[in-house]
């Protein structure tokens, strides 16, 4: 097993997202040398059905696999937020701070080693929160990014607990029409209740506009 040093938390599995068989299986078997249990994915599809509540994200960020920001809105449509990071061979600047202000925690250059794998599962309980609460925000940030200006406005205004009719006063709209909005934004967040899509804004910061 990974050491663990004192007051620190190790994630023993590690969800490798890439579309590349080869990557994926030397990341399996380092992960076993070093005492963690991979769940190798070819694409966002297999991820969504493997995932579960604790762990630790790896993904490839190169073409034909998933981004960083849709990792982190697969994440949220499952309800769990799990750190991540990502990897590929010689990343340009923009590309790491793309990455990391998508919610990457951090960005190796490929290939990777074992020490690699260690550091990235090793977080102390502080850390972990931290990193789980910006994988939350980020997801959130990134399904809001779907919404049109309009249905941004009718979420902000349900993350402060308004109702269809005061919603509709203040922002200069017919009942209705806020109506057709609500619908709208849960089909596209996706979210299945009001609530889920009021947690969204919430963590994105809409209610402190």
């Amino acid at each position: 097993m990974v050491a663990q040093a004192q007051g620190m938390a190790p994630l023993d599995r590690i969800y490798v997202i890439d579309s590349d068989s080869r990557r994926r299986a030397q990341i399996a078997k380092m992960s076993y040398e070093v005492g963690l249990h991979a769940e190798p994915c070819q694409d966002l599809d297999e991820f969504a059905k493997l995932v579960r509540r604790d762990g630790y994200v790896l993904s490839a960020d190169n073409d034909g696999t998933a981004t960083i920001a849709e990792v982190m809105r697969t994440t949220q449509a499952v309800e769990f937020s799990l750190p991540a990071s990502v990897y590929s061979e010689d990343p340009s600047p923009q590309r790491i701070v793309s990455a990391m202000l998508n919610g990457a925690l951090n960005y190796h250059v490929w290939p990777l080693t074992k020490e690699d794998l260690k550091r990235a599962v090793t977080m102390t309980p502080e850390q972990l929160s931290l990193a789980r609460l910006r994988s939350k925000q980020s997801a959130a940030n990134s399904a809001i990014s779907q919404l049109s200006p309009r249905e941004v406005d009718v979420l902000r205004q349900m993350t402060r607990g308004h109702c269809n009719k005061v919603i509709a006063l203040n922002l200069g709209i017919s009942p209705r029409t806020v109506e057709i909005h609500r619908a709208n934004l849960l089909k596209k967040l996706p979210m299945q209740s009001t609530s889920d899509a009021i947690r969204i804004g919430i963590y994105a910061g809409l209610d402190e506009d």
